[in-house]
C-alpha cells in the first residue's frame, strides 16, 4: 500500500490528467510501442524504491527525505521531458512525442549499414515522411516538430511501418543493437530529469522549464515550434542553465553507463546522445540558430558522454561511434565531426569552468538539499520489443 505521502501524489497525478490531459493518456487507451517501451525502462528503473504504480503506468518512487518521485509519462507531443516540484512531491515526466522521436532515430540509424557493416545488410525502409537529402535519416520527425506551428503536432508514421521497421532490423540481426540504443536513450532521459531532482535544482532556477510549483501546470502547452521560448536571459543565468544541465547529465552518463561493456559500447554511446542530439535538431534544422540558453552545446554534451565513458575504460567504442555517426550525414559531420580528435576540448573546458562558477555560490545550499534514490538502477537488460 503506498504510505501518505505517495497517496497525496496519486491525488495530485489524477487532478493533473484533467488538466488538459497534460500527463498520461485515458486509462485502459491503447498505447503505443514506444509509449509502452518507456514505461517499461521507469518501472526497471530503481525496483526496491517502487511505492506504487498507477492505472495509467505512473511510477512513484520514494525519496530519501520522505517525499516522492512520480515518473509519469505525458500525451504531449513535444520531444522532450520536465522536472517538476512542489514541496515534498516531485514529478519526472517524459513526453510521449519524445519516445517516439527516439525509437524513429535509433531505427533509422541502425537501419543505414553505414554504421556498423560487419552486423549484416539491411534494405531501405519504407517512408511515410517526405525525404529530404538536407535531413538526416531519423529525424524527420524532429525537423517537423520545429517546423510545426505551435499547438500543432506534425504527423507520426503510420503503425505499419513500426511493424516493418522492427521486422527489417530482425533479419538483419541489428535489432539487439537497436534495442539496446533505444533503451538506453530513454535511460537517458528518465535518469537526466530524476537527476534535476535529487540533485535539487529546482530551488536554483525559477521559471523556464523547471517549473517551482505544480500550480504552474494548467497554463503548460506543448510547445511546437517554440522549443526554447526564453528570448533573453543575462549570461549569468546562462551559466547556471547550463551548469544544472550538466549536472543532470553525468548523473544520468554515470548510471547508463554502469554496466556498458565493450560489447555494448556503441549502441550505448548513441542511445546516450539520442535525446541531446533530438532537441538540437529542432532548432537546427528548420535554420533557426541554437542559443544554448538552457542545454549547452550538442558538441559539450556529446564531449561529456565521450569522457564518461572514457571514465569507464569504454573510450575506444564512444570514439567508434562518433567518427560513424558522423559519417552517416554532412550534418552529423558538422555536428560531431572533430569531437573524437579533441577539437572541442579547449571549448569545453571554458564552457565547463564557467558552469561550475555559476553554481559555486549555490554549492552549500545544493549539497544541503540533496535526495536519494536506493538503490542505483539495476534492470540494464535492453527492451525485447518483440515479445
Amino acid at each position: 500500500m503506498p504510505n501518505s505521502a505517495a497517496a497525496n501524489t496519486l491525488e495530485k497525478v489524477a487532478r493533473l490528467q484533467k488538466a488538459e490531459a497534460l500527463f498520461t493518456r485515458t486509462p485502459g487507451r491503447n498505447r503505443s510501442a514506444w509509449d509502452q517501451a518507456a514505461l517499461r525502462v521507469a518501472w526497471g528503473l530503481y525496483p526496491a524504491a517502487r511505492l506504487a504504480r498507477t492505472e495509467s503506468g505512473s511510477v512513484l518512487l520514494g525519496l530519501s527525505d520522505g517525499g516522492t518521485l512520480a515518473l509519469t509519462l505525458s500525451d504531449s507531443s513535444s520531444i522532450n521531458g520536465e522536472a517538476l516540484w512542489e514541496g515534498a512531491e516531485r514529478f519526472a515526466v517524459l513526453n510521449s512525442g519524445a519516445a517516439y522521436a527516439l525509437f524513429e532515430f535509433s531505427a533509422a540509424l541502425w537501419s543505414d549499414p553505414r554504421l556498423s557493416p560487419g552486423i549484416g545488410e539491411t534494405a531501405a525502409l519504407g517512408d511515410a515522411i517526405e525525404i529530404r537529402a538536407d535531413i538526416p535519416r531519423g529525424l524527420e520527425h524532429a525537423f517537423a516538430c520545429g517546423m510545426a506551428k505551435p499547438g500543432i503536432a506534425p504527423p507520426l508514421r503510420p503503425a505499419a511501418w513500426l511493424a516493418e521497421a522492427l521486422a527489417e532490423l530482425g533479419r538483419s540481426g541489428r535489432l539487439p543493437a537497436f534495442q539496446a540504443t533505444l533503451t538506453q536513450s530513454l535511460r537517458m532521459l528518465w535518469l537526466h530529469e530524476i537527476g534535476h531532482v535529487v540533485l535539487s535544482h529546482g530551488p536554483l532556477v525559477s521559471g523556464g522549464r523547471k517549473r517551482a510549483a505544480l500550480a504552474e501546470i494548467e497554463s503548460l502547452r506543448a510547445y511546437g515550434a517554440d522549443a526554447s521560448p526564453i528570448a533573453s536571459v543575462d549570461e549569468n543565468m546562462r551559466r547556471l542553465r547550463h551548469g544544472i544541465e550538466m549536472q543532470a547529465d553525468r548523473f544520468a552518463f554515470d548510471r547508463i553507463f554502469a554496466r556498458t561493456t565493450e560489447e555494448t559500447a556503441i549502441p550505448s554511446f548513441l542511445g546516450a546522445i539520442c535525446p541531446p542530439t533530438l532537441l538540437h535538431a529542432i532548432r537546427h534544422l528548420p535554420g533557426r540558430p541554437d542559443e544554448a540558453v538552457e542545454h549547452p552545446p550538442i558538441w559539450f554534451r556529446a564531449v561529456e558522454a565521450l569522457r564518461a565513458m572514457h571514465a569507464r575504460g569504454l573510450s575506444n567504442g564512444a570514439v567508434s561511434a562518433l567518427l560513424r555517426l558522423a559519417d552517416l550525414h554532412p550534418v552529423f559531420g558538422d555536428w560531431f565531426g572533430g569531437i573524437a580528435e579533441g577539437v572541442y576540448d579547449v571549448a569545453h573546458a571554458q564552457v565547463e569552468a564557467q558552469a561550475l562558477d555559476a553554481l559555486a555560490p549555490q554549492s552549500a545550499r545544493q549539497r544541503a538539499a540533496l535526495l536519494e534514490i536506493a538503490p542505483r538502477p539495476d534492470d540494464q537488460s535492453p527492451l525485447d520489443l518483440m515479445s
